[in-house]
C-alpha cells in the first residue's frame, strides 16, 4: 500500500525549486561567492598599486646634484665646496 500525497501549493517539477527555496538559496550563495572574489581581486589590485607606488618613490630619489644643491641652500657647505663637488660629479 502506497501513500499518495498531493499538495497543490507545492510544485516539485524538474528545475522548479523555488517552492523549496533551494534554487533561490543557490543564487544567493553564488552572489556571495561572486562578491567575495570581486573583493579579493580588488584587494590584489589595490595591493599591487601600493607596492608599485612605493617602488616609484624609492626610484625617484634625488640625484647627487640635487642633494648637493639642497646642502648648499641649507648652508651646510660653502660655495667653494659646492663648486668642487659639482665639478667632481660632472667629471665622474
Amino acid at each position: 500500500m502506497q501513500a499518495k500525497v498531493q499538495c497543490d501549493s507545492l510544485s516539485l517539477s524538474r528545475g522548479d525549486y523555488d517552492a523549496l527555496g533551494l534554487w533561490m538559496g543557490h543564487e544567493i550563495r553564488m552572489g556571495v561567492y561572486d562578491f567575495f572574489w570581486v573583493l579579493v581581486v580588488l584587494g590584489l589590485v589595490y595591493f599591487i598599486r601600493i607596492v608599485m607606488i612605493g617602488a616609484k618613490k624609492e626610484n625617484s630619489g634625488d640625484t647627487a646634484l640635487d642633494i648637493l644643491k639642497k646642502r648648499y641652500a641649507k648652508g651646510e657647505i660653502t660655495k667653494e665646496e659646492f663648486e668642487k663637488i659639482k665639478n667632481d660629479l660632472k667629471a665622474g
